[in-house]
């Protein structure tokens, strides 16, 4: 129960600076970006046919990304070229460290000596 109930106010919190972030106009980097960004990224990764299009060097949508970081173009890079098996994976920078990567399927199934990989 109060795992439940911290999760909804994880959640409820991160909208909240997302629509912030949204009224605010969107400025690149201010209070809110980053929830706002993870949500889309989380979008992007749930999505088969933009997948595919990373992986088979396919045009992205008009106005992809924009307002956004390099890292909305380089995940799903990243994430379209991973294998779906386990084994091993070298994040040498912590680049993938982000929650809403650790936890996709195709991270999880990869072996990590990092407690926040594992």
């Amino acid at each position: 129960m109060i795992q439940a109930t911290q999760n909804a106010l994880r959640r409820a919190y991160r909208q909240f600076k997302i629509q912030g972030y949204l009224r605010r106009g969107a400025l690149p980097f201010s209070d809110g970006y980053m929830q706002y960004r993870d949500q889309r990224l989380a979008e992007q990764l749930e999505d088969a046919a933009l997948l595919a299009d990373f992986r088979n060097g396919g045009a992205l949508p008009v106005g992809f990304g924009q307002r956004l970081d390099e890292r909305l173009v380089e995940y799903p890079w990243v994430y379209a070229h991973l294998l779906e098996s386990g084994g091993k994976l070298l994040d040498a920078g912590s680049t993938l460290n982000r929650a809403v990567l650790l936890n996709s399927p195709k991270l999880r199934a990869k072996h990590s000596n990092y407690p926040e990989g594992s």
